[in-house]
């Protein structure tokens, strides 16, 4: 008996140890580098398997990628590829190591749009990767509500609009000149009220991230965006800081609401003689609100934020910009249009204002200077935003699948089939700057003939036709390879003289028409 019972202990306890043998081994890549912390294996694993997908090959075509990736399976594959390429494998690994951080990072990488729904917004503010994660995960979870829909949209945009802290500090420090710092839990919480409660903008649903970047990033405290959407929901009085009373019975709808900026006095300075040079402690005071703001007035810089502030608070997308001597504010007032308010040089000649949200088309975290024609050394983000809209509205449909195509070549090592699917992408989709920037970048890293740099800056002049500053930026990525050292003055003469065509051709209908009487 004794026998027969040690024989059945070992019986049982090889059956628990293999069973355990067993679970350890079907231990998913995902959960693997979720417990490991080796995403870098992970990546590594789905960068092998997307090569062997059947029909991935450097003689593809588009319609051969889109099979491929009309399989769910597939398109996981490339979107996780993506993400790890935006984010990092290191960041996720160490993002990943605390157990507290795994359900939040397993839900993002199993939920099949969760993804390329946050890869839609384009990169976190200043490539904050780490602190756009920490941010989401925070949201994720102190609101379920968060994880769908419009919902998920609005706390994909602040994470990224806040990955790089938001502040009031043009309006608002403490007597020590600090500014407040906006809490990004709190934003979301702020705008999820608002539009339960019907005081946003009807157009703000249907809003992408990367516009609701724009509505969100507001550098206001969230207190004072309540403010704004009560007094500018109708009539309203102010008693100035000089105990003048004026009234305001303008009624503002999405297309006019950045006039609210002219409401400020134009005054550079306070009742008590303060400078607004000397800044926001000298001429608001310590702790200053947005009413404050109001009452005091201030000179251009002002009314643009103003101007901006109050159509965010509305969920209307809004951002300030630079002009020479200047500041303005790009309005969204229709669904894929802009105005330009307190508007001097026009929107061509507008340039990225410091801690604005325009992250998706525009290199902000590495500026393109651009040609210096009068404005100096300008990052003419702004421009940009008149491609996306483009791109996001009725150029939509091949945007989407040019964007595939550019996640898909971001992760394979193949050189040749990079090459291919890049040349797919801008053949897709030829204003997609993204895949253009990467489609150079890749030709850059080989063999490239005269003629083929050539062929490039050809089909980039003839895509961009429309966008001058982009063609300027791709075109100066391409020209270094055609004018070498050892060009010809006279060869040399004619690319400065081609580059400024470009400008004289720009119709005075256009938005870009202030570039050319530069």
């Amino acid at each position: 008996m004794r026998i027969y019972a040690l024989l059945l202990i070992a019986i049982i306890l090889n059956t628990a140890l293999h069973g355990q043998t067993q679970r350890v081994s079907a231990a998913t890549p995902l959960e693997s580098a979720l417990s490991g912390a080796k995403f870098h294996l992970y990546r590594d694993e789905q960068a092998s398997r997307l090569t062997t997908f059947s029909g991935m090959s450097e003689m593809m075509s588009a319609t051969t990628f889109e099979t491929i990736r009309s399989n769910p399976a597939t398109a996981a594959t490339i979107a996780h590829l993506a993400f790890l390429d935006m984010y990092g494998v290191a960041t996720l690994n160490t993002f990943s190591t605390p157990t507290a951080n795994r359900a939040f990072v397993r839900w993002l990488f199993t939920t099949p749009d969760a993804i390329p729904t946050l890869l839609s917004g384009g990169v976190p503010m200043w490539n904050k990767n780490a602190e756009a994660l920490a941010i989401l995960q925070r949201i994720w979870t102190a609101d379920p509500a968060s994880r769908s829909g419009v919902l998920r949209k609005l706390a994909m945009a602040v994470a990224l609009s806040n990955a790089l802290p938001v502040t009031t500090g043009w309006y608002r420090v403490n007597s020590s000149g600090v500014a407040d710092t906006i809490d990004p839990l709190s934003r979301y919480m702020n705008y999820k009220r608002a539009r339960a409660a019907n005081q946003l903008d009807s157009g703000f649903d249907a809003l992408s991230i990367w516009h609701m970047r724009m509505v969100v990033g507001a550098w206001v405290r969230d207190v004072d965006l309540d403010w704004l959407r009560t007094t500018y929901a109708g009539p309203h009085s102010v008693v100035s800081e000089a105990g003048v009373s004026r009234t305001f019975a303008t009624t503002y709808t999405r297309a006019t609401i950045g006039n609210s900026g002219y409401e400020l006095e134009y005054r550079d300075e306070n009742v008590a003689g303060g400078s607004v040079q000397d800044g926001a402690l000298v001429f608001y005071g310590a702790n200053a609100d947005i009413e404050r703001v109001l009452e005091v007035g201030g000179v251009c810089g002002a009314i643009a934020k103003y101007g901006a502030s109050v159509a965010q608070a509305y969920g209307i997308p809004a951002f300030p910009v630079g002009q020479p001597g200047h500041a303005a504010a790009f309005i969204s007032s229709a669904k894929g249009k802009w105005v330009t308010h307190n508007d001097i040089y026009g929107m061509g000649a507008s340039f990225y204002h410091d801690g604005t949200m325009i992250p998706l088309m525009s290199e902000t975290s590495e500026p393109f200077l651009d040609p210096d024609y009068g404005l100096g050394e300008r990052n003419f983000a702004p421009a940009y935003v008149l491609l996306y809209e483009q791109l996001s509205g009725p150029r939509a449909a091949t945007f989407a699948r040019a964007e595939w195509l550019r996640w898909a070549a971001r992760g394979v090592t193949k050189t040749p089939l990079r090459l291919r699917l890049l040349a797919l992408a801008v053949t897709v989709e030829p204003m997609n700057v993204l895949a253009w920037r990467d489609r150079i970048a890749a030709a850059a890293k080989t063999t490239t003939t005269t003629a083929q740099w050539q062929s490039m800056l050809v089909s980039v002049t003839a895509a961009f036709a429309t966008q001058p500053r982009v063609l300027s930026e791709l075109a100066a990525r391409i020209e270094p390879k055609l004018i070498l050292a050892g060009t010809s003055a006279m060869t040399k003469s004619a690319y400065v003289r081609s580059l400024y065509q470009r400008y004289d051709a720009i119709p005075a209908s256009s938005q870009h028409a202030a570039l050319r009487d530069v």
